[in-house]
């Protein structure tokens, strides 16, 4: 559902779907891995937050909280979450995996105030679609041997 990770690359956040309004996983939090369960909720004004509790052998603590990112300059603002974490300084960034298969209702119920748009490229927009017309060998030319 979500990842995010350090400029290093390492794993910081990976939260799957749950059951209902809830997600599972793992968090790296003050220095260790940490099983994490998330709820959706909702604060007095309304506006919805995903509160994150760590779970060990003590039961489930609040471990942090996260809400949507809604930029509007960009698909990729209105992909993610800000998690604030307990002890941690740093706001922990998550990227939503495959927003392009949100729905509506989704989004709405997650906080984002626009859904996820689609991008669609035509060839001319996207060098990666686009196949150049290299040209044809000269047929006088013999093709070189393999080294």
């Amino acid at each position: 559902m979500m990842t995010a990770h350090s400029p290093e690359g390492k794993m910081r956040l990976y939260l799957v779907q749950g059951q209902g309004e809830s997600v599972q996983g793992m968090v790296w939090h003050q220095g260790a891995y940490r099983h994490a369960l998330g709820v959706l909720c909702q604060k007095a004004s309304g506006a919805p937050y995903l509160r994150l509790n760590v779970v060990d052998e003590e039961g489930a603590r609040p471990m942090g909280y996260g809400h949507a990112l809604n930029q509007v300059d960009g698909p990729s603002k209105t992909n993610r979450f800000v998690f604030r974490l307990e002890g941690e300084k740093d706001p922990v960034i998550a990227q939503m995996e495959k927003p392009e298969n949100r729905v509506a209702e989704f989004d709405k119920k997650w906080g984002f105030k626009a859904p996820y748009p689609s991008v669609t490229m035509s060839p001319e927009e996207n060098n990666l679609l686009r196949v150049k017309e290299t040209p044809k060998p000269d047929q006088q030319d013999p093709p070189s041997p393999a080294p």
